[in-house]
């Protein structure tokens, strides 16, 4: 049946979007890289830029400015310079100065994308190689281990400086070993397990995925209610322990009370509510669903599901007022959620959908250009089983045509339609 585009005004909660965490739904976490960061966060730019022009061979002060960054896209022009700098190309100063550096080469692997190469000198460094340089360096700090297995893809393993080849689930189980205290393990350890499964830790016990969630909660990390809820079914509750229920509203509400700053918590409870209903937060506030992925955006900037989910509640010729002053179209929310993450199906399907049918190619915020069919076929090739965006690129065509997908597999109209049918849509 063909799905109409007619109207992208149209807001559904149900059935609810898939639960997002950070890197975009991918279960990681990387460590702090020191106590101080956050308190360098709260520092001025300007005062570390003043600093580099009186000493430009000091490696900290490129290191403490690109902690000021608070968008992973942001950039600025150094002292007596053109070019614009980026949080990575700071830290890679920083790294030239003083290449022997664990902290330097772990801020770097945190702020790597996953997949994301960086030219240096006569090599190349990624968030794995970063991390790994560290181990060597350092062998006894204590995140090494848990920021190797959050840089890895499931499945993947990487040799050791020893020459060992180690698994993500072995490398969790040497972060639980060497440090059991640290909560980050835990969560890390349960996002390689299959909902179903359980693993033996170092000290004997044997604990499930959602197990290992909630000792990650109990040790004082708080993401894990997002992954958490990942393991639910539509509308299950999470049984506690100690007998106690609560609903994913209520996980998303005690995830928001231990931290208010959780970006993530915010835009998952708004994917809970109908479009008008609004919920009480924990401080008191009361918000509906599009003030929520407001607020998810003021904590993150970088939180590309908010913009596009937030992009869904919007008509065609809606507009949005952010923070710091910005005045966002429907389409302009779904181009800042594909700036801050290429690989966000849903931001591509959004922007198919405000896209006319003879509309010239828009431009992304990267000046790509990209057309409403390739949008769709974007959203196919990160989603392969997104059945509303077979649906969207079957529109497209006129009845007997074809088109080709990314992968160069030719399929029908009404192939799409029966492709989107299968997947449920």
């Amino acid at each position: 049946m063909p799905r109409s585009i007619s109207d992208t005004s149209s807001y559904s909660p149900s059935p609810s979007p898939a639960p997002v965490t950070r890197n975009g739904g991918i279960h990681k976490h990387r460590a702090p890289v020191q106590e101080t960061s956050s308190a360098a966060r709260e520092e001025s730019p300007r005062n570390f830029r003043t600093a580099i022009a009186s000493n430009p061979d000091n490696p900290e002060n490129y290191y403490r400015l690109a902690l000021t960054f608070r968008s992973a896209t942001a950039s600025l022009r150094l002292p007596g310079t053109r070019k614009r700098y980026s949080r990575e190309q700071l830290l890679l100063e920083a790294i030239r100065r003083e290449p022997n550096s664990p902290k330097y080469y772990t801020a770097l692997g945190i702020a790597l994308d996953p997949g994301r190469v960086v030219p240096f000198g006569k090599t190349s460094l990624d968030a794995t190689s970063c991390f790994l340089k560290v181990l060597k360096l350092d062998p006894d700090f204590r995140y090494a281990h848990l920021n190797i297995a959050s840089s890895l893809a499931p499945g993947q393993t990487v040799q050791l400086p020893d020459g060992n080849v180690w698994t993500k689930r072995e490398l969790c189980l040497e972060a639980i070993a060497r440090s059991p205290e640290d909560p980050e393990p835990y969560n890390n350890l349960a996002n390689a397990l299959s909902p179903d499964e359980s693993i033996q830790l170092p000290n004997g016990e044997t604990m499930t995925k959602q197990e290992l969630y909630y000792e990650a909660i109990q040790r004082g990390y708080t993401d894990a209610y997002n992954n958490l809820i990942t393991t639910l079914e539509p509308g299950q509750s999470f049984q506690f322990p100690d007998g106690r229920t609560m609903t994913q509203q209520e996980l998303y509400l005690e995830a928001i009370r231990h931290n208010p700053a959780d970006s993530f918590a915010y835009c998952n409870l708004a994917s809970t509510l109908d479009k008008n209903t609004p919920i009480q937060l924990p401080d008191g506030r009361t918000m509906t669903a599009r003030e929520l992925y407001i607020e998810a955006i003021n904590h993150d900037s970088d939180n590309s599901y908010a913009y596009s989910r937030l992009g869904d509640m919007l008509h065609r010729n809606d507009h949005v007022n952010l923070p710091h002053s910005r005045y966002l179209s429907k389409t302009r929310l779904y181009l800042e959620a594909i700036h801050h993450n290429p690989t966000n199906a849903e931001a591509f399907l959004g922007l198919g959908d405000t896209l006319q049918f003879d509309q010239r190619p828009i431009s992304l915020l990267n000046d790509k250009c990209i057309s409403k069919r390739d949008c769709y076929r974007t959203a196919i090739d990160l989603d392969p089983n997104h059945g509303a965006a077979y649906a969207a690129l079957a529109d497209t065509l006129r009845p007997g045509g074809v088109t080709y997908l990314f992968n160069k597999k030719s399929m029908s109209k009404q192939q799409l339609y029966d492709t989107a049918a299968r997947l449920g849509y």
